[in-house]
């Protein structure tokens, strides 16, 4: 993977998207071989996986054809482009050094957090267009995005503590993955960030009552 410059995927036109299940099976393969050293790409190689099958010892298992999803497309190009050796350091277990809260609201959301005791700017914006879905879980996960993007270089090769009030966004988090496809789609938002900026998110609950600052910073600008 580190000698791959450019990490798009090209194939004839006349192929339509459909490439043999053993080459497929050979990249999932592959990418499931890098998840031993590096944990935290298994997000981009469950799509992989599923669409080259099961397969088996045998060549004829392998046989015959599949026609890439748009999904498998993207996480085959996350893959050629984030899984350098570079950034296998970044799953070590360390200890939290920075801490963070953030909330959603129906309209907006809201940040805070501190790096060594230092507070972070505060973070009270709306969502866009394109984040607002109606899913109030969906809204948490772009809410811890939106938190990344911004305090992304205060935050870099740092494992942080962060505190969210919605327990399926937690779960999300902490397992790597996500069922429903449009919580899916913000962590895969959620994972680039981390592996651009070396950041290891360890999620924990916290009760709505106790997440009063993010709570009220997401409900600011509700009210201007």
């Amino acid at each position: 993977f580190d000698k791959i410059m450019d990490p798009k995927i090209r194939h004839a036109r006349s192929h339509n998207g459909i490439v043999p299940r053993k080459a497929l099976a050979g990249i999932a393969g592959l990418a499931e071989s890098t998840v031993l050293a590096s944990p935290g790409i298994r997000e981009f190689t469950r799509s992989v996986s599923a669409l080259a099958g099961p397969g088996s010892s045998t060549t004829r298992a392998w046989a015959g054809s599949v026609r890439l999803t748009n999904q498998v497309r993207h996480d085959i190009q996350s893959l050629l482009a984030l899984t350098t050796t570079e950034q296998w350091g970044l799953f070590e277990p360390r200890p939290p050094s920075a801490e963070c809260w953030s909330d959603a609201s129906v309209c907006g959301y809201g940040c805070a957090g501190a790096v060594e005791g230092a507070p972070l700017p505060d973070i009270a914006g709306y969502f866009g267009r394109r984040h607002v879905s109606g899913d109030i879980t969906v809204l948490e996960m772009e809410a811890v995005v939106l938190g990344v993007t911004t305090w992304g270089p205060a935050l870099r090769g740092r494992s942080v503590r962060w505190h969210i009030d919605n327990l399926s966004v937690v779960y999300c988090i902490r397992n790597r993955g996500s069922r429903t496809p449009r919580v899916m789609a913000a962590y895969r938002e959620l994972c680039v960030l981390t592996h651009e900026f070396q950041i290891d998110i360890q999620p924990e609950w916290i009760a709505t009552l106790d997440n009063e600052t993010a709570d009220a910073l997401s409900r600011r600008r509700d009210r201007s």
